[in-house]
């Protein structure tokens, strides 16, 4: 049974290159009439809590990291906007997976486009892995893109690969 795709997830992590996620995201969102919606989670407060920064500062620079995150996104949403995607932002604080996952249940999402660095061995142990706890763990279809390929050149292309 083939399920709609109405609404498409697309958690990002902006400290990398995120071009290739998005490109991937448009494709798919432009086949299936889906409406795009992008997230990006910041990490808690205390993760960046230091003895030698004063609180002040300290939610001045966390004020623009949020600042900075919905800037790129809208940047993100205006080009799927341009292409007739209906495309909406959201920036959150927390834990990764768990923000992801809990914002796919809540929005109904029926597909998680997710991208992954790759990591191998003790960098992935140590690091853990957003996208695999996902793929693991989410409620819907996930595609995983790796960040360094770029998106389908055509839409047959990304239409062979939804049918799969």
């Amino acid at each position: 049974m083939k399920r709609p795709i109405r609404t498409i997830m697309v958690p990002l992590d902006l400290n990398v290159d995120t071009d290739p996620i998005v490109s991937w995201a448009i494709e798919w969102a432009q086949m299936k009439r889906a409406r795009l919606v992008f997230l990006h989670v910041l990490p808690p407060a205390h993760v960046y809590a230091s003895p030698f920064v004063d609180v002040g500062s300290y939610e001045d620079l966390y004020g623009l990291a949020r600042k900075h995150a919905e800037d790129q996104l809208l940047e993100y949403a205006s080009q799927a906007r341009e292409c007739g995607i209906e495309a909406s932002v959201h920036v959150r604080v927390g834990n990764a997976p768990e923000v992801i996952l809990a914002m796919t249940r809540d929005l109904g999402a029926d597909l998680l486009i997710v991208g992954t660095h790759g990591r191998k061995g003790l960098a992935h142990v140590f690091l853990g892995s957003t996208a695999e706890k996902v793929v693991r763990l989410a409620p819907c279809p996930v595609f995983v893109a790796k960040e360094s390929h770029p998106a389908a050149q055509t839409a047959a292309e990304v239409a062979e690969l939804a049918s799969a």
